[in-house]
């Protein structure tokens, strides 16, 4: 701390697990010195196995200690390594070395009590400035490849001897926001992915998921928004603030069984709370490669990282909330939504599997990546569609067209027009490619070796999938930069042809498992809106087609005229 220090504890003989680190540090030492200095107060450690322990994990959580997330070795952020540093140099410096364990322990001990507190004070204070230029160098932007790959080094023991082969802290996937979000399917891998992922599916299955009970509340859901729209009766409107709590409400139906109306406080709370997540947990970010630097950024409100805090705490509150409500009323044999769903599973389980998956810190990991999975993607993809129409009259006219062909101008779309409508779902094709509203994938990480286009990867490294560079290769798109819905018809217009490097929703095992949804919803939302409304600019304005990129690419701020079809 500022101004003062403990003694230098130095575990006896024998190696240290979990349990002699809860036993002999954090319980006598850690927990009283952060109830002598309260709230404010601040865990550091390093990547240690045993500090890295299921124990300690449990016993930090159950005293409410907040632990830092450090790497062992960050000489520009970590003042631990510094200290290292110095202890080992001034070792180095004494002219006889230490021999023995017992010389070692006691040489420590006196560096120790030698080092200038001031030294220590210094440290400590300019960790702002150092993350500062650290972000400064970094831009803000991934690490090179080299750094990538490059992940691992030697590591110290906790005041051992003996060294160890870790990898670096920072690069550590179990370590991605660690927080109650660093638990969800969406960036678990391995086993827990597989059993999360299949049973979201089977429950959302058995609540409607992919059949006509889903579709008929989409379509609900859609009249509301429609009724919003024409209200403007056709002047200049902000879509996106009606078309976010829409498509939200048909995600939150499932997890929380329970629409919410667009103008209640909740809602728009919640909309404003999922906007700021999705513009900073974006995959490029500089704390998604080092998760340890979210804990100083929060800390010192650096690069408005105070928002994304706020966002959060307010999100796990909603969702805390969710959770106490359903237990309250949770009945077995009536299960309402995914979130009911989950807590059956949970109780079922607690008992017999203590290593289970199926934890309330999942479930509040789970909840917030459906909702902005679910919500986020449609809206953004429904967006740049309506811009588009607004941009190419010529092709809003094929549109309105084969809709009043197809459908007519009373009856409501359905889902099962799509294989009458060519024309109408290469737009959508083409809208998800031109403007890919997921540009670069969730980080992932490899379970075991293996060969990529001749790179030999190995097991346990992070990955990340560049799905805006496939769908704008020039090798396998004419032209990638135009606007072209013919790329995903047939020569005589007639059929739609899908191509191999159309990847929107991803590829293999680890693909959207909600692409189903988000393809009915994106089909329901277009059509239903294309067949009321002509869509224009206002009068002296466009776009300029340039977007946001956070966890997803959405249009920067526009207004639209949705000016109704007579």
């Amino acid at each position: 701390m500022l101004g003062s220090r403990t003694d230098l504890h130095i575990f006896d003989a024998g190696s240290v697990n979990g349990t002699r680190y809860c036993n002999e540090i954090l319980l006598p030492y850690v927990r009283l010195f952060r109830g002598a200095m309260g709230l404010q107060f601040l865990f550091m450690d390093d990547n240690a196995p045993c500090h890295r322990t299921v124990a300690a994990e449990q016993l930090l959580e159950s005293e409410d200690i907040e632990r830092m997330d450090w790497p062992a070795r960050s000489p520009d952020l970590n003042p631990i390594e510094h200290v290292w540093d110095f202890l080992g140099r001034r070792l180095a410096a004494r002219t006889l070395s230490p021999v023995t364990i017992r010389e070692l322990r006691l040489a420590l001990q006196d560096e120790w009590a030698a080092m200038p507190q001031q030294l220590i004070d210094t440290l400590i204070l300019s960790m702002g400035r150092r993350c500062e230029t650290c972000l400064a160098v970094r831009g803000d932007h991934i690490p090179t490849k080299d750094q990538m790959f490059l992940a691992g080094h030697p590591s110290q023991g906790c005041f051992g001897l003996q060294s160890h082969c870790a990898p670096c802290y920072f690069f550590n996937q179990a370590s991605f926001y660690r927080s109650d979000f660093s638990f969800s399917f969406s960036v678990s891998n391995g086993i827990v992915w597989r059993e999360q992922k299949n049973f979201a599916l089977h429950v959302m299955r058995d609540l409607g998921f992919g059949k006509t009970r889903m579709e008929v509340h989409i379509k609900e859901e859609i009249s509301h928004l429609i009724s919003e729209l024409e209200e403007f009766e056709g002047k200049s409107a902000n879509v996106r603030r009606y078309l976010a709590p829409s498509t939200s409400n048909n995600i939150s139906a499932l997890i929380f069984g329970r629409r919410l109306d667009y103008h209640d406080p909740m809602r728009m709370q919640l909309d404003e709370v999922i906007t700021e997540l999705i513009r900073f947990f974006r995959p490029t970010s500089l704390h998604a490669w080092f998760p340890g630097i979210k804990t100083i950024l929060f800390k010192l409100k650096l690069f408005d990282y105070d928002k994304l805090e706020y966002a959060i705490k307010h999100l796990l509150v909603f969702i805390a909330k969710e959770i106490d409500e359903h237990e309250a009323t949770l009945d077995a044999n009536s299960i309402r939504d995914y979130m009911d769903g989950f807590l059956l599973q949970m109780k079922q389980r607690e008992f017999k599997d203590p290593n289970t998956s199926f934890t309330k810190a999942m479930l509040k990991g789970n909840s917030p990546s459906l909702i902005g999975a679910g919500s986020t993607t449609v809206r953004a993809t429904t967006e740049w569609t309506l811009l588009s129409m607004a941009e190419f009259q010529d092709v809003q006219k094929k549109i309105h067209a084969e809709i009043d062909e197809v459908i007519g101008r009373e009856r409501t779309p359905n889902w099962a027009d799509h294989t009458k409508m060519p024309y109408t779902e290469a737009v959508l094709m083409e809208v998800q490619r031109w403007k890919t509203v997921v540009p670069i994938n969730l980080l992932r990480y490899t379970t075991e070796p293996a060969t990529v286009a001749g790179y030999d990867i190995p097991a346990g490294m992070t990955t990340i999938a560049n799905i805006y560079a496939v769908h704008n290769d020039p090798d396998y798109w004419e032209k990638p930069e135009l606007f072209k819905p013919e790329r995903f018809l047939s020569e005589d217009g007639k059929e739609v042809v899908k191509h191999e490097c159309w990847i929107p929703f991803s590829l293999g095992k680890r693909a959207c498992p909600g692409e189903t949804l988000a393809n009915v919803e994106l089909f329901l939302y277009f059509t239903s809106l294309m067949q009321k409304f002509h869509i224009v600019f206002p009068e002296g304005k466009r776009h300029s087609f340039q977007g946001r990129v956070g966890a997803t690419f959405e249009p920067l701020p526009y207004e639209l005229c949705m000016i109704p079809r007579k």
